[in-house]
């Protein structure tokens, strides 16, 4: 049998908490690179199942969830591009003069967030917002004709975000805002097909879907770090020689990433 959508979300829900509150104590003790990316994983389960709360529910506490959760995701973000450049470029600044600087500046910035992420993160509020969500959830009714109603609302929202995905890829041409529109549309979706699975509905190829996403998740690091060597010779912070040299270097790669994006979905 079944089980109830509502109570098969707050189990969902649970096991997510729970993983969120291990990987946040984590990064506490130490924010390394792939405790980050652990903990953002995490996050983003959790943003998704609230999301798909919200659809059930109406009440404060899913929503102070989902936007604490989510702000977490944003500052978390910005850190780990920054972990991912310095990363890159150390294995780049023997063959490039002049990045002494531009690693200086992203390693400021890197201690910067991680501090930030760490007040963040103490968020003693979300863990008890979280459960309350849970108990609103295992306490909604049961009966069949309400049941139908909920799968109908909850299938309306995965089959949104598979249009959504597919539209977003189809537009994404092979500039920066575009692709990046196509990763965090394929990235719900793989989401959503997780959390389809666990209520009885079938989900999308996802074999291709993790391959797509993971291509895309390169083009966006050498994006988002050629827009940071950008920014910094703007700000005289490295030569533009060193960014010029660091552009034709990174260029050839982003090509490569394109050249090998499955093709568009009809």
């Amino acid at each position: 049998m079944t089980m109830n959508c509502a109570l098969a979300l707050a189990h969902e829900l649970r096991s997510g908490r729970r993983r969120y509150r291990s990987a946040r104590m984590a990064c506490r003790e130490r924010m390394t690179t792939g405790r980050v990316h652990k903990l953002r994983k995490q996050a983003r389960h959790l943003q998704v199942r609230l999301e798909l709360s919200c659809v059930l529910l109406d009440g404060a506490a899913v929503r102070q969830a989902f936007q604490k959760v989510t702000a977490h995701l944003h500052l978390l973000g910005h850190l780990r591009d920054t972990q991912v450049q310095l990363k890159r470029l150390h294995s780049l600044a023997s063959g490039i003069q002049g990045m002494d600087p531009l690693l200086e500046n992203l390693k400021d910035r890197r201690n910067r967030l991680a501090n930030a992420a760490i007040e963040h993160l103490k968020a003693p509020k979300v863990d008890r917002r979280l459960r309350a969500v849970e108990r609103q959830l295992r306490a909604m009714r049961k009966s069949a004709t309400v049941e139908h109603h909920r799968r109908a609302r909850l299938g309306r929202v995965f089959r949104a975000a598979r249009q959504r995905a597919v539209a977003a890829r189809r537009r994404a041409g092979t500039g920066r805002a575009g692709l990046h529109r196509a990763r965090i549309a394929l990235k719900r979706l793989i989401l959503m097909d997780e959390v389809a699975q666990s209520l009885g509905r079938t989900a999308g190829p996802r074999k291709r879907a993790k391959r797509e996403l993971q291509i895309l998740g390169e083009i966006h690091d050498l994006d988002v770090l050629l827009a940071r060597v950008d920014k910094c010779a703007r700000r005289k912070i490295v030569a533009a020689e060193t960014a010029e040299a660091l552009g034709w270097l990174l260029a050839p790669l982003r090509a490569e990433l394109l050249a090998g994006l499955p093709p568009k979905r009809a």
